[in-house]
This record gives C-alpha cells, structure tokens and sequence, in this order.
C-alpha cells in the first residue's frame, strides 16, 4: 500500500471543502442548517485521515505490511487529534473575540463527526486493501 504522488481523491475533496465552505459563509447555510456543521465535519475528518494514512504509507518500503492498528491509530487517531485540537481553539477565539464559549453538544458533536468521517475512510483502505 504505497502512493508516492498525492492521491487526486483527497486534492479534490478539499477543494471541494474549501468551496462549500465559501458559500456557507457567503449565504449563511451554517445558521440555516443545523446539519451543515456536522456535514462539514465529517468530510473534515475524512480528509484529515486520507492524508495521515497516505503520508504514513509513502515513507514505508513497497513490501511492508500495514496492520489494521496502524491504519486505526493513524486515521482516526489524527483525525481526532487535529478535532480536538481545532476545537480548543474554537474555545479561545470564542473567548477572546466573543466573551462567550460554544455549547458543549456542538464541541462534542463536531468532534464524533471529525471521528465518523476517518473511521469511513479507514473502512474503506481496510476493503480495498484487505488489510488485517
């Protein structure tokens, strides 16, 4: 499981992200549907677990063998890491620029959807490649 150039699945999808993004912000789609956040998390987290697992395979050698545990730590466990990470700062700019801190449902909500969206890409590695 080695991809050395950049696979053109994940250079779409966060293009496609950053588009989306543009116009829910331009028309308010994040007010309008409670369910775009989550929407926007999980091809987030998706995304963030296509890279970590496609940046792990490009430094292995051809014939290395990649374990289930692995993809798990490496995709969902970035995923993870970066959602909570980005939700910390969400808490400091509320913060600061605000004076007021986001609900905790919407902090956690974000994060399970950041999780569900790298655990459907590391599904997916794992039936593609048969990995065990």
């Amino acid at each position: 499981m080695q991809l050395r150039t950049f696979p053109a699945s994940l250079a779409v999808l966060v293009v496609a992200i950053a588009v989306v993004n543009f116009f829910a912000h331009t028309y308010y789609w994040y007010r309008l549907f409670f369910w775009f956040d989550m929407m926007m998390h999980f091809a987030g987290g998706a995304w963030l677990s296509g890279v970590a697992i496609w940046w792990q395979g490009r430094k292995l050698a051809p014939e290395t063998v990649v374990t289930f545990k692995t993809l798990v730590l490496v995709g969902v466990g970035t995923a993870l890491a970066i959602g909570v990470l980005w939700e910390g700062y969400e808490v400091i700019v509320g913060v600061v620029v605000e004076g007021r801190v986001n609900a905790l449902a919407d902090t956690l909500s974000d994060i399970f959807f950041d999780t569900l969206g790298a655990v459907l890409v590391v599904a997916m590695v794992v039936r593609k490649h048969l990995v065990l």
